[in-house]
């Protein structure tokens, strides 16, 4: 897992005994370039150098620290806003907050020319632009004169952003723009889950919706970020290099620009808002409708017995790798056990049933049985040695007064296997019954099915 770290440099307001407001003390720019800028930057306290005596000018700078020192410069934020965990944050609040062109990864050396060009033509106009179109008003307005020419290819929008051009860039913003333009952007998106969509960077995920309660292994090429603080909005998000490349929810107030493909609709009146494409290359079952949309794979998770519900979706890049069974191990047994574990509760929080409490006990009978069924070539609630559910909870130690236990095979991941039980009759009871308050969950891989499912409920 990538982790994006905000490091500011360049303008943080840390005194370093040595301060000075000439540039030529520093040890590597008195013959620089950009030597003026440094000077201009530090009389308005937006810069410093390193206790070393340097300044290192040709270093690269991230996006929330150029955004940091343009609105600093002209004073639309206040540092005493900052908060001292997340000090970047304010910035973006306000960027975001006007629908200003953010990429939200803070990678040391990823801040491209062309990004800058993005947010000081949007910051300066308050219009949408393109990258070309920003870069060409950066030139008409003699806010850049390019790396190589004054022209779109001269300007490099594909280089980095050093600490040297951030202030040079500012300075000229100054020079030429006398006010931020008030007007805020609305933002065109893609289908979005909570505000985030696919091909977002990892750290808008992080900005939008913070930490995620764990990150855990899929059978696929990315790692799922999960949100389950509140069972009501139940999230997960697959993360591949750094990007967005999954989206699950079941919770339909945190879908937005779907197109009217959205969770509690049904399929029936979903199937006239489809393409003719997407409809004709669908694989259909009875717990889901799937189709390909604009590159993306789109699973619309179905509830039988509400009239074909749509009960969860999910949506993924379509170019993802699905991994061999061979080469899944524990990480992705213990995601995948979890995950529906998570599901069950995500399901009765959508309907107001009181939710189960975890129990490893329940686990372990849950994981040995799906072991067994994986190794000895079965598919029965009761074992090969005659033993029921209910002897298998009891021999562990299990007292409880009701129990019930679900059982599925054959299904790639805990989503699949989850809404397959949910369209089971007898299934669906023990998901939705109240009464029971307790759940462990088993998953393994291998044998006739591939994967093996066993969850055990019970109350004591």
């Amino acid at each position: 897992m990538k982790r994006y770290v905000c490091i500011l440099v360049l303008i943080l307001a840390i005194p370093i005994g040595s301060y000075t407001a000439e540039a030529s003390s520093f040890t590597d720019v008195s013959t620089h370039w950009s030597r003026s800028y440094i000077d201009w930057g530090m009389s308005q306290s937006l810069a410093q150098g390193y206790e070393d005596g340097s300044f290192r000018p040709d270093d690269y700078i991230t996006e929330i620290e150029f955004l940091a020192l343009m609105l600093r410069a002209y004073g639309a934020v206040s540092r005493t806003d900052e908060l001292p965990s997340d000090w970047g944050r304010i910035y973006y609040k306000f960027a975001d907050d006007r629908g200003w062109p953010l990429a939200f990864d803070n990678g040391r050396g990823n801040f491209r020319r062309g990004q800058a060009a993005l947010l000081i033509a949007t910051a300066s106009k308050g219009t949408s632009f393109n990258e070309n179109g920003a870069i060409q008003w950066l030139l008409d307005n003699e806010l850049s004169r390019g790396r190589t020419s004054a022209t779109i290819a001269g300007y490099d929008a594909g280089g980095r952003v050093t600490r040297a051009e951030a202030l040079t860039f500012v300075y000229k913003m100054k020079e030429k723009i006398g006010s931020l333009a008030n007007a805020s952007l609305s933002k065109q998106t893609s289908a979005s889950l909570r505000g985030v969509s696919l091909g977002d960077n990892t750290g808008e995920l992080l900005y939008r919706l913070g930490q995620p309660t764990r990150v855990e292994a899929s059978e696929s090429d990315y790692d799922w970020h999960v949100y389950a603080k509140s069972y009501s909005d139940y999230a997960m998000y697959g993360i591949k290099d750094g990007s967005v490349a999954a989206l699950f929810s079941n919770d339909a107030d945190s879908w937005s620009n779907t197109g009217g493909i959205n969770v509690d609709g049904t399929l029936s009146a979903i199937l006239g808002q489809l393409p003719s494409a997407a409809k004709n290359s669908a694989k259909q079952d009875s717990h889901y409708y799937e189709y390909g949309l604009n590159g993306n794979r789109h699973v619309l998770f179905l509830d039988g017995q509400e009239n074909k519900r749509i009960a969860g979706m999910l949506v993924q890049v379509q170019s993802l790798m699905t991994r061999q069974t061979a080469s899944l191990g524990e990480k992705e047994r213990t995601a995948m056990e979890q995950q529906l574990f998570d599901l069950v509760n995500a399901e009765r929080a959508g309907r107001g049933i009181a939710l189960l409490q975890w129990d490893a006990l329940a686990g372990s009978t849950a994981r040995l049985h799906s072991f067994d069924m994986m190794k000895k070539n079965y598919f029965d609630h009761t074992n090969l040695s005659g033993k029921s559910p209910f002897d298998r909870m009891k021999s562990a130690g299990i007292k409880y007064t009701m129990a019930s236990e679900n059982i599925a095979a054959g299904y790639a991941n805990s989503l699949f296997a989850h809404y397959a039980l949910l369209n089971s009759s007898g299934h669906r009871k023990s998901i939705l019954d109240g009464k029971l308050t307790r759940l462990g969950t088993g998953v393994a891989f291998g044998g006739k099915y591939n994967v093996y499912f066993t969850q055990n409920y019970f109350t004591p």
